[in-house]
This record gives C-alpha cells, structure tokens and sequence, in this order.
C-alpha cells in the first residue's frame, strides 16, 4: 500500500499494523489508508520472472539458435512454469553483448517457493550457455592506439573503436582489479628514452 510492502497483522477502526519486511512494525491511519492505492500480493496465483541474458559477441548465429531452443524446451518442459505465456527471445545486438529477453510465470503464490524455482532455471541457463560453447559477457576495459601512436585507454564498445581506424585490444576486468594494458600492445608502444637517444 502506497511505498509500503509488508504482511497485514492487525486492523482496527482506526490504523492498520503491517509487519515490513524489515520485521518492524508499521502502523497506518485508516485515513491515510482511504487514499492509498492497495495492491493485494496475496491473491495472485502466479509470480513472474523477467531479465535479460546478456550473451558475450563473440556468439555465433548457430549457438544463438541452440541456446534459445534449449531455453525454449526447459521452459515448455518444466511443470512449474506457465508454457503459454513463457518466452525466451533474441532482443539486442548491444554495443557490449548480445541480449537475449526471458519472461515467464511460476505457478506459486509462495514467495520462497518462486525463488527456487527462479534459482533453478537460471542454473539450468547457465549450463545451456557453457555447453553451447558461448558465455556471458563480462565488463572489459579497451585500449586502443590512434594512428599517430599514441596509447589512451578508452570506455566504450569494439565496434566504435575500430570505425576511428585505430588497433583496439579488449581486455576483462573483474570489479575491484585493475586492468592491465595487453601484451600485444605494450610491445607497440615505443621503449622508454628512445626518443631521447634518436
């Protein structure tokens, strides 16, 4: 009700005591009550999954279509999810992965049983992923030099990169590292005092 999400435990004439998911307890007037919006968790019969895979570029066309028939069989397959409304489908060519939309009911109104389920099928999606021979993507760091040869790490996708006609090297960064300039690269840069001695 309103911005409030919680259990009602008690209602009286004048408030209304809703447990948070906090566990504190909330007390709203009945005043306050008549004007809020009311939305009723409790009566829905099923609870849906939406998110987005985000697949790596460098997927193929073919594993594109295996790993979307696979998730397509798991969903019609599995008793726990709604097959006429499940979908699973190719949405994006993002700048930095491949975006595939994931939409399905779970057939509980139980929060924790939805979890479970939810939690199993993305476990399952992960395996179709790694035995499709693709993967998910991963934030990067590129680094790419200009034509005149000057080396100046960059944010921003492959494919803009190499349309300024310059030589670009991805490199993964897990958060919290930082990255290194690549090999290739720093063996392009010219040595330290060569300048000096020419």
């Amino acid at each position: 009700m309103g911005d409030r999400v919680g259990t009602v435990e008690d209602i009286t004439l004048r408030s209304i005591r809703l447990r948070t998911p906090e566990q504190t307890l909330v007390s709203i007037p009945a005043g306050v009550l008549s004007q809020s919006n009311i939305e009723n968790f409790a009566s829905r019969s099923k609870i849906p999954v939406h998110t987005t895979l985000e697949l790596r570029c460098g997927t193929t066309t073919e594993q594109l279509k295996s790993i979307l028939d696979t998730i397509r069989r798991l969903l019609a397959e599995n008793p726990r999810f709604e097959a006429a409304t499940a979908r699973v489908q190719l949405a994006a060519y993002g700048p930095n992965s491949i975006q595939l939309e994931l939409f399905a009911y779970v057939r509980t109104r139980d929060e924790a049983e939805f979890r479970v389920a939810r939690e199993d099928l993305l476990l399952h999606i992960g395996e179709v992923v790694d035995n499709s021979g693709s993967g998910f993507a991963m934030p990067a760091q590129l680094f790419y030099i200009r034509p005149q040869g000057k080396a100046q790490p960059e944010r921003g996708s492959l494919s803009e990169i190499q349309g300024t006609g310059g030589k670009a090297q991805e490199v993964s960064r897990s958060p919290g590292r930082t990255s290194e300039v690549p090999r290739p690269l720093l063996s392009s840069l010219p040595a330290a005092g060569s300048e000096r001695a020419s």
